[in-house]
Order: C-alpha cells, then structure tokens, then sequence
C-alpha cells in the first residue's frame, strides 16, 4: 500500500485536549513546609500551600495549556475554586474525578467519559496508579511537594505532541526549501501518522517507543512496496519506495548488537544485585529473579527503544534465575 501524503488528508492536531490530574497534599504541600509554617500565623487556605509549589504548577498550565482534572481528596470542599484563587493558583478548575475507592481507577473513569483525543499527566504523591498509567505518572515525595524536575517531566509529557509537530514542520521547511520532493512527502507521511495516531480514540499519549513503532512500520511498508514493484518489473517504482525506506531508516535510532544487550543487562544485574555472589566463583553469572523479569525488560527496553522487543525478553529468560 503506498502511504504517499496529500495534503488534505491531515486531521488538525486543535481536537488534543490536553488535562492535568492534580492532587493537593504532598504536591502543592509538603511535609517540610508544613514543620517550617506550622507556628506561623497564616489565614486557611493559604497555609496549606507552599508557594513554590504553587508556582510550579502555575507554570505548567502555562505552557502546556492545559486543563486541570482535580484528583485530590479536596475536591469534596464546595468552594474549592475560591481556595485555589487564593492560594494563588492562576488557573480555572475544567473538572474533578470521580469518586471511588482507588485514584488511577478514578481517573481512568473520568477518561473513558471523554469524546474527544486527548494526553495527560498525572501528578500524586500516591502511588495507587493503574499500569498503563505510569509512563504518564509523576509521583511526588510527600517530604517536599512538586519540584522544578517534576514540573519539566510534566510538561514535556503534555507538549510531547507539540514538540514533534514543530520539529516536523522545520524538517518540512527544509526539505522543500532544497527541493527534496522525495523526503518532503515522507516528512509529511510521518507527521500525518503521528497525527491520526494521537488523534484516534482512546489513544495512549505519543511517546518515543510509538514514535519509533509507527516510522519501523511505515519503513517495512515501503520495502515490501518496494519487493512488489520490481517482481512486476516496475523499478521505477521499485527505486522510489526503497528511497523513501531510506529515509525513513536514517530517522530511527540504531538498534543495539548482541554485545551491547549484553553488556547493559550487566550493568543492570550488578546495579540490582541480580547475581550469584558465590565467592568461590572469580566471575558472577547473572541471575535474574523471576518476579523482577517484567522490570529488567522494562529497563533494558528504555535504555534501547529501538531494541527488537522479543531479543530482550529471551536475553532476560536466558539469564532467569532456575
């Protein structure tokens, strides 16, 4: 099937909505502002909140755009609004979740009810979070509250989406600009895929692993267009679609050798103790606890994104402690 873009086709990228889940205690308080103002004469409710922590969630709607969902248990306070008015929060509240007995099932009830795309960001200084919501979970230590370091986790989450959309149309820019018809339609392909995948319904927030999911299929599309075209003699064709998987192919982050996997599951081994620590032995074979398999995937798979998923998942079963 060939993928070449035209123009009309784009969906506008307008519909993301983009929400924040924002929880109050542990994330715009904190254990230590609480021991530094806890004799301090302040007015409720703006002794409940760090001002710092305050400012940081202010500049994350800021320049995400975003809207905030409360998650907290303060939003069973009827003026809630108001407090946050005067706690300094510059923003309005767009809703609250549901109420329930856990808050990753809360939230994601609150998501199911949404018609239109969306990305979020979740930050809590609780880790009760649904599996498939920790990639887009921030989770705050209750000691301190929301840093700078969460803040900018945050909004690169929320603007992710954005990010891309610009790099593409500055590579776009650039390709016409030295007529390069050929990387011009593919650019456009890519930012085409990329925009119907985080326009469809219920789908997840764009992340490197997608992004690199989505340019690999679009490559192995153009090389069996490509297979087909010259078994019909058509090389013409042929040529065109392997220079269009060229492309595609300089985009993607190279994939690790053998000995790269190796060295890295190792590293992890050693930095986790996943070892035999048998004194009698000069060299420590890695022994991986089953129960830790899913984590040692995980890790090696964001160290390598571009890793082949099942190459890791065997290296980590062929190192599984018996």
């Amino acid at each position: 099937m060939n993928l070449r873009f035209k123009e009309g086709q784009m969906v506008k990228m307008t519909g993301i909505n983009k929400y924040l889940f924002l929880d109050v205690d542990g994330v715009l308080n904190s254990v230590s502002w609480y021991r530094e103002e806890w004799n301090k004469d302040h007015v409720y409710p703006q002794g409940d909140f760090d001002p710092k922590c305050v400012e940081l969630v202010n500049r994350i709607v800021e320049e995400t755009g975003c809207k905030v969902v409360v998650s907290s248990s303060w939003r069973t306070e009827s003026n809630l609004q108001s407090i946050f008015d005067k706690a300094g929060l510059r923003f309005k509240i767009h809703s609250i979740t549901p109420f329930g007995s856990h808050r990753g099932c809360e939230i994601q009830e609150w998501l199911d009810s949404q018609t239109e795309p969306y990305v979020y960001a979740i930050v809590d200084d609780n880790r009760g979070m649904l599996s498939h919501q920790r990639k887009y979970f921030i989770k705050t230590n209750t000691v301190i509250g929301i840093t700078d370091e969460d803040a900018r986790h945050i909004i690169n989450i929320l603007n992710r989406n954005d990010m891309w959309n610009d790099k593409l149309n500055a590579m776009i820019a650039d390709s016409m600009k030295k007529h390069d018809t050929t990387r011009t339609n593919v650019y456009r392909a890519i930012k085409t895929a990329f925009t119907n995948y985080a326009a469809a319904k219920n789908a997840k927030p764009l992340d490197e692993a997608a992004e690199i999911s989505i340019i690999k299929k679009m490559r192995d599309e153009r090389w069996a267009n490509a297979e087909t075209y010259q078994t019909a003699g058509r090389m013409d064709l042929s040529a065109a679609e392997a220079d269009e998987a060229g492309i595609l192919e300089e985009l993607l982050p190279k994939e690790p050798t053998k000995e790269e996997l190796n060295a890295a599951l190792l590293k992890l081994a050693l930095d986790k103790g996943w070892y035999d620590d048998n004194e009698e032995h000069n060299i420590h074979p890695v022994q991986i606890p089953k129960n830790q398999m899913g984590i040692a995937v995980k890790e090696l798979k964001a160290k390598y994104p571009a890793a082949d998923g099942k190459k890791i998942a065997d290296l980590v079963k062929a190192n599984l402690c018996n």
